[in-house]
């Protein structure tokens, strides 16, 4: 469920990113339509009519995002109301197991989406400014997004795990990344498309920060029953001969957790 508010924030985001689009692009056409090959022909004929032509389909873009994002928020509201009693079954009444849970499911869904916003910074900043790139910081730049998709593999293996170290380690990288970004910034401020990096680059440090906050509680919570319901669904499966539908009650969750031993 935490993921599926992590797709309307998602969505939300490419909306804003899609209301932005429009001025920047138009800057962009009447750059290259200013811009002469070898002094002799512009880059982009005026006589085309490009802007124009262009226009109505980033309008239609950014309407269709809108429709599209209130859709998934509306679903997603329904589903929640539908299956909220399944983090019951998992969780009954103990609220300090249910954060824990919800802590975990929220570092999972920001470690999926810290990789889509990462990656789309990564690849606006090869195709914007690779022009004013060493091959050094060229080569870093393709490194990272092999990197990043490591990282998000293994910070989801390590928190269900309940692995220390190696979430500690995510935790140094998630540090290491954000200051890739910081470095970004300052390096290309003053370019034609900073604004858009800008934009992509502040989203993804804001959500990094926040997974970094959620993996230091999902520390907090290690070695405390949290990997036995993590695991529960899975657990669960094999119980009920592999039948994934929690909703079937003929195999609770309940017969799958420890137990205390109680004395009469």
């Amino acid at each position: 469920m935490i993921q599926i508010v992590g797709l309307c924030i998602y969505n939300l985001a490419l909306l804003i990113y899609a209301a932005f689009q429009p001025g920047q692009l138009k800057k962009s056409v009447v750059s290259l339509e200013n811009s002469l090959i070898m002094g002799k022909r512009p880059i982009i004929d005026p006589s085309k009519h490009v802007w124009p032509r262009v226009e109505p389909a980033l309008l239609a873009l950014i309407g269709i995002l809108a429709v599209g994002t209130g859709m998934i928020s509306f679903i997603a509201y329904k589903l929640h109301t539908e299956f909220a009693w399944l983090v019951y079954s998992i969780v009954h009444a103990d609220i300090k197991m249910k954060r824990k849970v919800f802590t975990l499911q929220i570092y999972v869904a920001l470690v999926k989406f810290d990789f889509f916003f990462l990656l789309g910074f990564l690849v606006q900043k090869i195709v914007s400014t690779g022009y004013i790139m060493t091959d050094v910081e060229f080569g870093l730049s393709i490194a990272v997004i092999f990197i990043a998709v490591l990282v998000a593999l293994l910070a989801i293996v390590f928190a269900r795990n309940e692995n220390k170290a190696g979430t500690i380690t995510i935790v140094a990288a998630y540090f290491m990344n954000v200051g890739y970004l910081v470095y970004s910034l300052i390096r290309l401020s003053g370019i034609g498309d900073f604004l858009m990096l800008a934009v992509f680059a502040g989203i993804t440090i804001a959500m990094m920060i926040c997974t970094i906050v959620t993996a230091v509680l999902c520390l907090v919570h290690f070695n405390k029953g949290l990997k036995v319901y993590a695991h529960s669904q899975e657990l669960l499966a094999i119980k009920a001969g592999k039948d994934t539908d929690l909703r079937n009650t003929a195999h609770p969750i309940s017969q799958l957790l420890p137990r205390r031993m109680t004395l009469d």
